[in-house]
């Protein structure tokens, strides 16, 4: 899979992903999109929020987390801001 991204049309990029035939499998909507990692997902962010995509383009965790960290031994640190206060929390797949 393939991040392109619309640089030369916007003067904020805005990236999609498509896959090795050239298919699209995301709308060109995201500010980030990371590399796979090895749970086959990667870490996307769409405005100050940030998600994890599979590799058919779905976010299989909402967007509500201002800080995501890549998975390691199947866990990631995820950070909130609520009122002012950061939360922080470990989520699985």
């Amino acid at each position: 899979l393939i991040a392109t991204n619309d640089e030369y049309k916007s003067e904020v990029p805005k990236y999609e992903l498509i896959n090795k035939t050239g298919k699209v499998i995301t709308e060109m909507k995201y500010d980030f999109i990371g590399m796979f990692a090895d749970a086959g997902v990667a870490i996307v962010k769409l405005g100050d929020k940030q998600s994890f995509i599979d590799t058919n383009g779905k976010a299989i965790i909402p967007f509500k987390y201002n800080f995501i960290s890549e998975f390691q031994e199947g866990v990631s640190i995820v950070k909130s801001f609520v009122d002012n206060q950061p939360l922080a929390g470990i989520i699985d797949i």
